[in-house]
């Protein structure tokens, strides 16, 4: 596959951090996919990649190109959401999940915040109570990685009552929202020690496809 001057420098980077800024279409999906196929030339370790990017069609199809570069080592490439689904498959139970647990999606969001909206004498249609806008408020906390008291300060105490028996009621039946993947399982590294520097020493080379840069939470997880 040829490479320009300035891919073959990604391609070639003997080690330690590199950041690489980009513009849509100039081949970054590219450069990682050739740099994993170099550090497989290496010898490198499959297990000892990580590959991660934001959309399940970038994960897809970086995983497509390195199989058509003649590698089908058993590799570790997937979504930032999907890494942290296998994290919390082994570790949830150190927050008080079961392993089983379930993953709420946007349709069963909304219903539950209505639901509860409603019991609390709001209406939903009303756009301060909203169920589209009680997510974004979730999501902006999650992306940003508040703990309670530090989001809940200045906020009205509807809006307080409200989200805590939104994410009570979630936990009560062993359930997680999309923004809980990443904030979950930064919160077990940041905790657990042992069990963040297990997976940093599993992964000697974490190729990162694609994030949103204005997003703590997944900075924070890459870091």
């Amino acid at each position: 596959m040829l490479m320009n001057k300035q891919q073959q420098v990604v391609v070639d980077h003997p080690g330690g951090p590199l950041l690489v800024l980009a513009c849509p279409g100039s081949g970054k999906t590219r450069c990682i996919t050739q740099r994993i196929t170099r550090l497989l030339d290496e010898e490198v370790s499959p297990s000892n990649i990580l590959a991660v990017t934001f959309t399940n069609k970038a994960a897809k199809e970086m995983a497509e190109r390195v199989k058509e570069q003649g590698y089908g080592h058993k590799l570790t490439i997937c979504t930032f959401h999907s890494f942290c689904v296998k994290v919390l498959r082994k570790c949830c139970h150190l927050l008080g999940y079961k392993k089983n647990f379930s993953i709420c999606d946007s349709s069963a969001q909304k219903s539950l915040l209505t639901k509860i909206v409603k019991s609390k004498g709001k209406n939903p249609k009303d756009w301060q109570f909203n169920p589209r806008y009680l997510i974004s408020m979730l999501e902006g906390k999650k992306n940003q990685l508040l703990e309670d008291e530090e989001f809940e300060m200045g906020l009205k105490e509807e809006y307080v009552e409200i989200l805590r028996e939104y994410q009570k009621t979630l936990k009560a039946s062993n359930t997680m929202d999309f923004g809980d993947l990443i904030y979950n399982t930064v919160k077990i590294f940041r905790e657990n020690p042992r069990v963040r520097d297990g997976y940093a020493i599993k992964f000697e080379h974490l190729l990162v496809d694609e994030m949103q840069d204005t997003n703590k939470a997944q900075l924070d997880l890459v870091k």
